[in-house]
C-alpha cells in the first residue's frame, strides 16, 4: 500500500494511484508566527480585523469568513491612495521565532506526508479582501499601474514568508490558496491575468521549488 505522499504523487503525475486521495490526507500544515499573532475569525465571531486591517464576519450559515466591506471597515478605499491606506505586517521574524514551528515539523513523518505551510490568502484574494470584489477588478482596467504596486508589495510580503519558511521549516509542499474564477471561467480575461499576476506567482512557486519544495 502507497503512503499518502506516494499516493498524491501517483495522482498528480499520471501514475498508479491505489486509492482515492482523501483531500488533506498527504500534507500536514506547519504555521507561521504571522499566523500565530494575526488575529483568527472563527465561525460565530463577527467583525474580526487581522494584521492587515482586514475585517472578517464568520456567520454561523457560512462555510467560513468572509471579508467585510462596509465603508468604515474596507481597507483600500481609494487605490490611488492605497500606500497611505495599508499597513503592511511585519515579516522581521527571527529564528527563535520561528522555533515552535521548525519543532512542528520536526514531528511529522516525512516518508509518509508532506510538510507543507499554508500561505492564504493568495496574491489576488489579498487584492479583493482589501478593496472589494468589484473595486479590485474595476482598478485592474481604471488604474493598472496602482494595481501592478499593490500586488507587488504582497508578492514582496508572501516572498518573505517563503524565505522564512524555506530557510527553517524546510517544506516538502507549498499550500498556497488562491480563488482565481468558477468552475469554468476566471474572474477576469486570461490576457488581464496574464498581465498583473502570471509573473508574481511564477516567482514565488520557483522560489520555493529552488529552495527545495517538492
Amino acid at each position: 500500500m502507497l503512503t499518502p505522499r506516494q499516493n498524491l504523487m501517483e495522482t498528480i503525475k499520471g501514475g498508479n494511484p491505489d486509492r482515492f486521495v482523501k483531500q488533506f490526507e498527504f500534507m500536514e500544515f506547519v504555521r507561521n508566527p504571522h499566523q500565530m499573532n494575526n488575529p483568527k475569525c472563527r465561525r460565530g465571531m463577527l467583525n474580526v480585523k487581522n494584521l492587515w486591517g482586514i475585517t472578517y464576519s464568520w456567520r454561523e450559515d457560512q462555510p467560513g469568513g468572509i471579508p467585510v466591506h462596509t465603508p468604515e471597515l474596507t481597507v483600500i478605499t481609494n487605490i490611488e491612495n492605497w500606500k497611505d491606506q495599508l499597513t503592511v505586517p511585519r515579516m522581521d521574524y527571527t529564528e527563535e521565532d520561528w522555533a515552535p514551528f521548525v519543532q512542528a515539523a520536526a514531528e511529522i513523518d516525512r516518508e509518509q506526508i508532506f510538510v507543507a505551510p499554508s500561505i492564504n490568502p493568495g496574491i489576488f484574494e489579498m487584492c479583493h479582501a482589501l478593496m472589494g470584489m468589484e473595486d479590485c477588478l474595476c482598478a485592474l482596467y481604471e488604474n493598472p499601474d496602482e494595481m501592478h504596486e499593490l500586488i507587488e508589495c504582497i508578492t514582496n510580503w508572501e516572498m518573505k514568508l517563503a524565505e522564512g519558511y524555506c530557510k527553517y521549516v524546510k517544506p516538502d509542499a507549498l499550500f498556497h490558496h488562491d480563488d482565481w474564477g468558477g468552475g469554468n471561467s476566471l474572474f477576469m480575461s486570461p490576457a488581464l491575468f496574464e498581465e498583473f499576476f502570471e509573473e508574481p506567482y511564477t516567482r514565488l512557486y520557483k522560489y520555493s521549488k529552488d529552495h527545495g519544495v517538492e
